[in-house]
């Protein structure tokens, strides 16, 4: 039973299980493998145009329960977007509309969708060209959070901006 359990413990135990010194070339390893990738990571987290001017790094807006409103905070951060897509009028954005789990499935996909539309609105009021606009809903198809309580509900009630490109 012993044996089982030391063939059963994972890598990073066993590594961890180590000397001082490989103790630090892990670590050193590890920043090196994590900073790999936040670069890989860049392009999806900062879309960036030919002028060098990069969108905010807020993407993701979120809704009270069976709202569609976005808050004052949030204003100013689709403000810099619209500013950035009408500096870059071939970027394209994304607004990917979510809802919790209550409620109809049919329900919660027209509820992501009037949220994505509220964005689409906000972007369009602001000058965007709305063929720079893609909305999709996915209501309660994909939550961000696992849970049945406020405190889970609370995160899957967004929209997601994205930068497809």
């Amino acid at each position: 039973s012993a044996d089982v359990e030391v063939i059963e413990i994972s890598e990073m135990e066993s590594v961890s299980a180590g000397s001082a010194t490989q103790d630090g070339a892990v670590e050193g390893e590890q920043v090196a493998f994590e900073n790999q990738m936040q670069q890989a990571d860049a392009p999806m987290d900062m879309a960036q145009s030919a002028n060098g001017l990069s969108a905010p790094a807020q993407r993701l807006f979120f809704f009270g329960f069976d709202s569609s409103s976005i808050t004052g905070e949030d204003l100013s951060v689709v403000q810099a977007h619209a500013a950035y897509l009408i500096n870059n009028p071939v970027m394209i954005v994304r607004l990917e509309g979510h809802a919790d789990e209550r409620g109809s499935r049919e329900y919660n996909l027209a509820l992501g969708e009037r949220r994505a539309q509220t964005m689409s609105d906000l972007l369009i009021a602001e000058g965007v060209n709305n063929g720079q606009i893609e909305i999709l809903s996915y209501g309660e198809e994909k939550p961000l959070e696992m849970g049945h309580e406020e405190a889970f509900w609370a995160q899957n009630r967004r929209v997601e901006l994205t930068y497809p490109q």
